[in-house]
């Protein structure tokens, strides 16, 4: 078995890169946002930095998308969407992660190294909302 993750954040990169490789070969998506059209255009799956923190909706994405209900998958792709678009604090994405799953007492501690920075207490509010009003996916 053999496989690559993209990590690029571009979809005609990604068709691209599923364009030329064989049967077998499994391509995985870096980016949360091509998760699903990553499944669309025949890759294999994501490993998702926000799934650390809402497992449960790239999972039921996922059966939804190989159960063939395709609206289904898009509705809890577009709510992917929008949590990605609320973490966009002014931190590297990785930084937010680390920080989340620290507040949420997960034993994950917030370090990052350079050129990273830790996230500022002062957003904890902001991240804690957010994990609160979608917490169902965790």
């Amino acid at each position: 078995m053999a496989g690559v993750k993209i990590t690029y954040n571009d979809i005609t990169y990604l068709r691209d890169v599923l364009d030329i490789t064989y049967d077998g070969f499994k391509v995985y998506v870096g980016s949360d946002l091509l998760s699903l059209p990553n499944l669309m255009l025949g890759g294999y799956g994501v490993i998702p930095g926000l799934g650390n923190i809402f497992p449960k909706l790239y999972i039921e994405m996922y059966r939804k998308f190989y159960g063939s209900r395709y609206g289904d998958a898009i509705n809890l792709y577009r709510l992917l969407a929008k949590i990605t678009n609320i973490f966009k604090i002014p931190y590297m994405f990785p930084a937010v992660i680390k920080y989340t799953l620290e507040a949420l007492d997960l034993g994950i501690k917030r370090f990052v190294r350079p050129p990273m920075e830790e996230v500022d207490d002062r957003y904890r509010d902001e991240i804690l909302d957010v994990v609160n009003i979608y917490g169902g996916y965790i």
